[in-house]
């Protein structure tokens, strides 16, 4: 899903940790909830994501409470009285105009292009297990996280389909990727090794461990090189428990969308 992201603001503690930044689906949308926000805390009231619509949302309230219909016209707060409503509406539209866009109506496919929604930090600061929860109720076939532990929340959280963990693996973590079924992406080529012998020593052994292999195509961030590529393909055929299920990249420009010089 592509998302406009904003600048940090600190919260209270609860649904939306303080390290994370909001952004919203809606293009232009983050720099006015920003503004929103700030007033908010200055002034006592609330700010609204996604629209004023009081039905059908998730209340991300510090400490993690959920405002009841007899708190609307008072509310009790200790520390700063500020939350987030995000609409699950709002986000269910959003999901069926992309898979709308990416299938036109035209087009003959045997199968719908699937829809991996990015739920990372803590869904961009509107509650990550929450929103995937209910993005996979809507549909999405998958979702993607930044890292183990995000992607543990997730599956807490009751979310069932796939789920990608977009920045690969500490060397460690291999057992608990497996046991909470996720996906690994592989960046470096030495993660084979290590993802491949977590495998091997499951005890379901029936079917081999999918990953992903993310290819770095510029952005020199994360991801097998070029030159990397044939180690990358030795290593694959010393693994006879993992299975190659997708590849993907990042834009060589970071928020860079108007054509430039360097690609």
């Amino acid at each position: 899903m592509t998302m406009a992201e904003g600048s940090q603001l600190p919260l209270l503690p609860g649904f939306i940790p303080q390290s994370q930044r909001f952004c919203c689906l809606r293009p232009g949308s983050a720099r006015k909830l920003l503004l929103a926000l700030r007033v908010a805390s200055l002034a006592a009231t609330r700010a609204v994501a996604f629209g004023s619509a009081r039905a059908n949302v998730v209340n991300l309230v510090s400490f993690g409470e959920r405002m009841s219909s007899a708190q609307k016209n008072r509310v009790s707060f200790v520390g700063r009285p500020v939350w987030a409503e995000v609409s699950l509406s709002a986000l269910e539209f959003n999901l069926r105009s992309i898979r709308a866009y990416v299938n036109p109506p035209g087009e003959k496919r045997k199968a719908p292009r699937k829809i991996l929604s990015i739920v990372k930090g803590n869904g961009y600061g509107h509650g990550g297990p929450q929103v995937a929860k209910a993005l996979e109720k809507a549909g999405s076939e998958w979702f993607g996280v930044t890292c183990t532990a995000e992607g543990i929340e997730v599956r807490k959280a009751g979310v069932r389909r796939p789920v990608l963990v977009l920045t690969g693996f500490w060397p460690g973590e291999e057992k608990r990727l497996l046991d909470n079924d996720l996906t690994a992406a592989i960046t470096r080529c030495e993660q084979l090794a290590l993802l491949e012998r977590a495998a091997s020593r499951r005890r379901a052994k029936r079917a081999s461990v999918p990953f992903h292999l993310k290819i770095d195509s510029g952005m020199n961030r994360l991801g097998i090189a070029p030159a990397d590529v044939d180690c990358f393909a030795r290593q694959l055929a010393k693994s006879p428990h993992l299975r190659l299920d997708g590849v993907f990249t990042h834009f060589a420009s970071s928020e860079v969308f108007e054509p430039a010089p360097h690609g």
